[in-house]
C-alpha cells in the first residue's frame, strides 16, 4: 500500500507534466498508484522510486496530455442542451420573435433602422445580464474541473456580436441612416437575436447541471 505522500508525489508529478484538471489527475493518479502497488508486490526487490521511474516511461507526457484534451472534448456534449428547449421555450421564443417584427409592418422603413439599433442594445445587455448573473451565483470550483469548465465570454456573445458587426459597418460607411434596412435583413437579424437569446438560456440550464454534478461529486472544491 503506498503511503499518502507518494501519492501526492504522483500527483504533483502529473499536475508539473501539465495535467491540470483536478478530476482527470485525480483519476490518473489512482490508475498509476495502483499500478505501482501491483508492481511493488510482485518484484519486491524493488523500490518505490525506481517503480515510479518505469511508470513514467510507460505513460509518456504527450500521450497523458492527448488523453486529457480527449476527456475534456468528451466532458461536454452541446445536444444535451436541447432537452433545455422544451415546448414552452419555443413558444416563448416564436412569441417574442412575433412581436419584434410586429413593427415591420405598422412604422417606416428608417425607423426599422432606429428599432434594429435597440434590438440590439437590448440583446447584449440582456445577455451579458444572464452571464454574469449566472457567474455570480455559480462559482467556478478551487480547482479546473473537466466535468465543469466554462466558455470564454466571447464565444457565448458570438451570434449578437454578428448583429453589432452588421450596424457598426453600415455607420461607419454612413449608409446605415440614409437607406432603410431592408424588411427581410431586418426580420433575420431579429430572429438571430431572438434565437440567440433563447439558446443562451438553454445553454446556462445545461450549465447549471454540469455544475450540480461536479459539486455533488467534488463538493469540498465549492466551498468559500
Amino acid at each position: 500500500m503506498l503511503t499518502k505522500g507518494q501519492i501526492q508525489q504522483i500527483d504533483t508529478y502529473l499536475e508539473s507534466i501539465g495535467i491540470e484538471y483536478f478530476d482527470f489527475r485525480h483519476e490518473l493518479t489512482d490508475h498509476i498508484a495502483e499500478e505501482l502497488e501491483r508492481n511493488l508486490q510482485l518484484r519486491k526487490s524493488v523500490d518505490f522510486d525506481a517503480a515510479f521511474e518505469a511508470a513514467k516511461a510507460h505513460y509518456p507526457t504527450k500521450d497523458l496530455i492527448e488523453q486529457q484534451f480527449i476527456a475534456k472534448l468528451d466532458a461536454y456534449n452541446p445536444l444535451k442542451e436541447w432537452k433545455y428547449f422544451n415546448g414552452k421555450r419555443i413558444l416563448n421564443s416564436i412569441a417574442v420573435y412575433t412581436a419584434a417584427i410586429l413593427p415591420t409592418f405598422l412604422i417606416s422603413g428608417k425607423n426599422l433602422n432606429f428599432l434594429l439599433i435597440i434590438y440590439v442594445f437590448f440583446s447584449v445587455v440582456e445577455s451579458l445580464r444572464m452571464i454574469f448573473s449566472f457567474r455570480a451565483k455559480y462559482k467556478l470550483p478551487g480547482k479546473k474541473l473537466i466535468i465543469y469548465s466554462r466558455e470564454t465570454l466571447l464565444s457565448l456573445l458570438a451570434p449578437f456580436l454578428i448583429s453589432v458587426f452588421y450596424l457598426g459597418k453600415s455607420m461607419i460607411n454612413g449608409k446605415f441612416f440614409d437607406k432603410p434596412v431592408p424588411i427581410i435583413g431586418f426580420m433575420i437579424l431579429v430572429f438571430i437575436m431572438v434565437f440567440a437569446i433563447f439558446a443562451l438560456q438553454t445553454h446556462l440550464d445545461y450549465e447549471k447541471e454540469r455544475y450540480l454534478n461536479a459539486k455533488r461529486r467534488y463538493p469540498f472544491l465549492f466551498e468559500s
